[in-house]
């Protein structure tokens, strides 16, 4: 979990003050970059509660407190039809993972951020430790159905 938090820190913080929304279980794999990434940047955990996770979600973009949010891509989707997705936002990265992200849905909400959301798609089996594998959504890649893995960030060579 040091080896991921840390290499998080380089990738998705990038020296950037970001807080983070925590609304998932604390059993939740996707929990370790929420709770723990900002807590060890000296960044604020925002934490949500509720029932309803499409209502918690869309009550965290409606708040625009946090530049930085972990979720799926069903998550993700109860957001695409989102009137509130602009590029005037708090939000800087969103971090997706846990099932497959079509090229589809991250074309349409980077449009909606107006391109100045990153969106990456991470993968990992939990014994991983959240995440192994991630890209940089690129609006320019075409022909794809799913956002692809494996392709870090330009800047970055290795993931550990």
């Amino acid at each position: 979990m040091v080896n991921y938090v840390s290499w998080a820190n380089k990738v998705y913080m990038q020296e950037d003050r970001l807080d983070s929304a925590l609304f998932s279980s604390i059993s939740f794999d996707l929990t370790v970059t929420s709770l723990y990434l900002p807590l060890i940047t000296g960044n604020k955990v925002v934490v949500y509660h509720g029932e309803n996770q499409a209502s918690v979600i869309r009550r965290i973009i409606e708040e625009d407190k946090v530049g930085l949010l972990k979720l799926t891509p069903s998550h993700l989707k109860l957001l695409e039809t989102d009137r509130r997705l602009s590029s005037s936002t708090s939000m800087k990265r969103l971090i997706v993972g846990g099932e497959d992200f079509s090229h589809a849905l991250a074309q349409s909400i980077y449009e909606k951020y107006e391109g100045k959301v990153e969106i990456y798609n991470e993968y990992g089996p939990t014994e991983t430790v959240v995440g192994c594998t991630v890209y940089l959504f690129d609006a320019g890649s075409k022909g794809y159905t799913s956002v692809r893995l494996g392709f870090l960030h330009p800047t970055y060579k290795y993931i550990y």
